[in-house]
């Protein structure tokens, strides 16, 4: 099974299992803030859900109806995915900073712990015993999230997947969540007023997810609009065709040139140029190019589909 579905499985099975657990407690000990963490763990599952489809999806092979692939796809999933982690990191940052302003205009000496709730909150409608529960599901929360974000940005990063990276900063902004829960629930046992604290931190979170995310959104755009890729990109490749021709022919003058591809979810589509020697035939031009392209696609798993066009040369 294929990677990138095996980790989102795995972050799809956490957040439902964090959703259920937090849930139960929450019912058990009537706390608001533990449900409201559990309805957000569905929310998490929702995203790796568009996740997990558009992955499984854009890895199809090609057919005679999409003879490019179905990567696309998966740029539609990332598109989704990076969308709803930004909308979510404006909400915050939205709801954290009207909660700071109200506090600061009305004179109130802290916000109530009800106000306090910014997507997974301070828990103050329980004892000791729902605090450390709290906690504990918190830590092991934190445990879970940092593992799934750096097994799943380390192979976002390999395979070149906005989809997987936005899943990827899902996952730590979570983690992030659930540490500033522990600190308001521990600073609430050693001062008075602390329920600021929440706000403050999600205000701050919020702002980390924002310019991430806000790039990933742009990125699965310029992946549907079929953007090209950039100048680095196409040096890399022209370096890696001339490897390639010199060990196909080391005697062949060959240049490669009029570089040009596009981002269809995990993989690049590539179209180039080869210029031949005037005086070669059309038998021999052809079987350079084939080599060439099996060549092309032993040697990297980013390429999927290569247009090579050949003309000869002065």
């Amino acid at each position: 099974m294929d990677a990138g579905v095996v980790i989102t499985q795995v972050g799809l099975l956490t957040n439902v299992t964090m959703a259920v657990v937090k849930g139960m407690f929450g019912y058990a000990f009537n706390s608001k803030t533990m449900m409201a963490d559990a309805l957000h763990g569905a929310t998490d599952a929702m995203s790796d859900i568009i996740a997990l489809v558009a992955i499984t999806w854009g890895s199809r092979p090609p057919t005679k109806q999409f003879p490019y692939g179905h990567g696309k796809i998966e740029s539609l999933g990332a598109f989704g995915v990076s969308t709803i982690l930004l909308v979510g990191g404006f909400s915050m940052g939205f709801n954290s900073l009207h909660l700071l302003l109200k506090s600061f205009w009305s004179g109130k000496p802290s916000i109530t712990h009800e106000e306090a709730h910014v997507g997974t909150l301070f828990c103050s409608d329980g004892g000791l015993v729902s605090h450390m529960i709290v906690i504990g599901i918190s830590l092991a929360t934190i445990a879970a999230k940092e593992w799934l974000y750096s097994a799943t940005m380390e192979l976002s990063i390999e395979r070149g997947s906005t989809v997987l990276a936005s899943n990827a900063l899902h996952h730590r902004i979570d983690s992030y969540t659930e540490v500033i829960i522990i600190c308001v629930i521990l600073a609430s046992k050693l001062v008075q007023d602390v329920a600021w604290l929440d706000p403050v931190g999600g205000l701050f979170i919020s702002l980390m997810a924002i310019k991430p995310a806000a790039e990933f959104t742009m990125s699965a755009l310029r992946e549907l609009a079929d953007h090209t890729i950039d100048e680095e990109a196409k040096r890399e490749i022209c370096l890696l065709s001339e490897e390639i021709l010199r060990y196909i022919d080391k005697s062949a003058k060959v240049e490669v040139t009029n570089i040009m591809g596009i981002k269809s979810g995990q993989k690049t589509l590539i179209s180039l140029e080869m210029i031949m020697p005037g005086e070669w035939t059309i038998n021999e031009a052809s079987e350079l190019e084939a080599k060439f392209y099996t060549e092309l696609n032993e040697r990297t798993q980013i390429t999927f589909y290569a247009q090579v066009h050949v003309r000869p040369g002065e």
